[in-house]
């Protein structure tokens, strides 16, 4: 039933029109994110006033995005709807006329025959024909301001190389190189013109545009090192005095700030916000003019947004930089994503095999081991794929909280090797296996067949297998190989080290017990052993553990040592007993007592294991 469900569910989500919908969405989303980025950058920047007129910033956007491809003439009118409600209607055309002329000229000319430096050209000359054009309409050259024209014609050819960069950096498939230092700049024009043309002149407790400006150089500089926090701070700097008129003395101090944020590159953030704030403060509280400096409120928002955003964000824009570097770190991540597109490859091919040797009406043990052999592998490949996509963070990752200790004891009768079987081993992610299994016959072959179990269970959940799984497929294992009617219980413990979580999994097993101080509690599940059906119900236990606590784990003949006796009252009172801390100690008491009380009669095999839980 489990498996026919899981076919069902499989199907519908791998529907023909899922699956079209899917590689439709697929192939047009690079496209779409795009076009919105192109549309909202044109419409915020036409509100951005760089030398105290609209239009320079947005020249350089329609020459970068016209040049390009001629498709991109969708963003004029909404550059000039931005440019209009910027300003009166003299003002609005004097800057919006030179972009409509830019628009135009590269909408008909062909991209390929202008170098970069010719359309930077270009652009300043339309900018400042049109003005000239505005001033003779408007019969205005006694207010022509030569100086103010001069700096913005060279703001107009930075933007033409800003952007062009900058969109040449989101393509796809990026052939170019670009040192990360001028990444970081342009990503930090790009940005801090971004939130003024969305906030503009405001005056808030604190201004939006600086406090942009402060968190753009405490994420440049955390994240890749001191030169990159330095530089986005001085653009950011440099930005904010031609945009809003800010005092110089900005330069300096967001330089500053941004070397301190990259003394803490790798870090956690909270130590990186604190100290960032504290010399962005520093500034603040030493103030020569209170134009000169940024407000205690800019500096305390842009750390304490940094230290909240989710991790996954800032992990999307960091990964975000590399790609544009073209830097080492930018072809691992490339070798990344090509494993992972082949790993989806596999992980899809697994599924339908898994599909198809798990159709509902099979009625073939040997069909419904591939079909969770498949299915098993499949899922292993999805967990691979999915730390490519998100690598765990060694700062992040949780640590191991907690250690174990560990005894055995064993004891088999008339000198034949033991039915039993017991395996204790670190498997990933601070995960823990304690596993014992218990033959169900005698001699050798009950020997190899419980060892056949814990080492193959030992390999699946090593490779990445649910344990649900694991138990489910080794089951089906065990059911092809029992022609001798040779079955096998299982007791399985998954100790996580870093939560002090237990997840105890029993097929057919005798009962566990947990030891808190004196107390003791039997932990019992009902179910046949493993290789007797073909499909078995798997279901576990938590148990949150804690430092001092007491794991033993014992195979059947420790519980039936008391003949007419209830096994599991005596065994709880035995433990309870035992004061020794040692986990070794405690496991031989239980089996001396367990042997004394079979006596003379014939013994069964008898294995206990003893797992005590410490503080790390």
């Amino acid at each position: 039933m489990e498996l026919l469900m899981d076919n069902l569910r499989r199907r519908f989500r791998r529907g023909k029109h899922a699956e079209q919908t899917f590689q439709h969405l697929g192939e047009y989303a690079w496209l779409i994110s795009r076009v919105a980025l192109a549309a909202v950058l044109a419409f915020l920047l036409g509100r951005a006033a760089v030398i105290w007129e609209t239009g320079a910033c947005t020249m350089g956007l329609m020459a970068a995005l016209l040049a390009r491809d001629k498709g991109n003439i969708y963003v004029l009118p909404l550059t000039g709807a931005g440019m209009a409600l910027s300003g009166s209607f003299p003002d609005v055309w004097q800057n919006l006329l030179p972009v409509l002329l830019c628009g135009l000229f590269f909408f008909l000319l062909d991209r390929k025959k202008l170098s970069l430096a010719n359309r930077a050209w270009i652009t300043a000359g339309l900018w400042v024909g049109g003005h000239f054009l505005c001033l003779w309409i408007f019969d205005s050259f006694t207010s022509f301001d030569w100086m103010g024209l001069t700096l913005q014609v060279l703001v107009v050819m930075a933007f033409v190389y800003i952007f062009t960069r900058f969109f040449e950096m989101t393509e796809e498939r990026f052939s170019g190189s670009l040192p990360r230092g001028e990444a970081v700049i342009i990503a930090s024009a790009v940005g801090i013109m971004a939130v003024f043309g969305l906030f503009g002149p405001l005056s808030w407790p604190l201004i939006p545009a600086q406090a942009a400006a402060l968190f753009i150089t405490l994420f440049a500089g955390h994240r890749f090192g001191i030169p990159e926090g330095a530089l986005a701070g001085l653009t950011t700097g440099v930005l904010l005095f031609t945009v809003q008129g800010a005092g110089l003395s900005l330069l300096g101090i967001l330089g500053f700030c941004g070397l301190v944020a990259g003394f803490f590159k790798g870090h956690p953030r909270i130590f990186a916000g604190v100290c960032f704030a504290a010399a962005g403060l520093l500034f603040s509280g030493v103030r020569g003019a209170p134009s000169l400096y940024f407000s205690a409120w800019e500096v305390l928002a842009a750390a304490l947004l940094f230290v909240l955003l989710p991790e996954s964000f800032l992990r999307g824009a960091e990964a975000f930089l590399p790609y544009l570097c073209k830097t080492e770190i930018h072809g691992e991540l490339t070798l990344k994503d090509r494993i992972r597109k082949s790993l989806s490859a596999y992980i899809n091919v697994f599924q339908e095999l898994s599909l198809t040797y798990g159709r509902p009406g099979g009625n073939s043990p040997a069909r419904d081991l591939l079909s969770r052999q498949f299915k098993g592998m499949a899922k292993a490949l999805e967990n691979l794929s999915g730390e490519l996509i998100h690598p765990p963070r060694r700062l992040r990752s949780p640590s191991a909280r907690f250690q174990l200790r560990m005894g055995t004891s064993g004891y088999s009768r008339c000198g034949d090797p033991s039915g039993d079987s017991c395996l204790c081993a670190e498997l990933r992610d601070n995960q823990y296996m304690i596993a014992l299994s218990d033959g169900m016959g005698k001699g050798a072959r009950a020997a190899e067949e419980s060892s056949l179990a814990v080492n193959t269970l030992h390999s699946l959940l090593k490779a990445g297998f649910d344990a649900e799984l694991a138990l489910q497929l080794l089951n089906s294992l065990l059911f092809l190989n029992s022609e001798d009617e040779i079955f096998s219980t299982m007791d399985l413990g998954l100790f996580h080290l870093g939560t002090g979580r237990l997840r105890l999994f029993k097929i057919g097993a005798a009962a566990t017990f947990i030891k808190r101080g004196e107390r003791v509690e039997a932990v019992k599940v009902s179910a046949l052993p493993a290789g007797i059906v073909p499909r078995i119900p798997v279901e576990h236990v938590d148990i949150k553990l804690r430092p001092g606590d007491e794991i033993i784990i014992v195979s059947d003949g420790i519980t039936e040592a008391a003949a007419g006796e209830d096994g599991l009252d005596w065994l709880c009172e035995a433990i309870s007993g035992i004061r020794s801390r040692d986990p070794q100690t405690l496991a031989d008491l239980v089996l001396r007592q367990a042997i004394q009380r079979w006596g003379i009669r014939e013994k069964d095999d008898m294995t206990v294991i003893a797992v005590r839980v410490a503080g790390n």
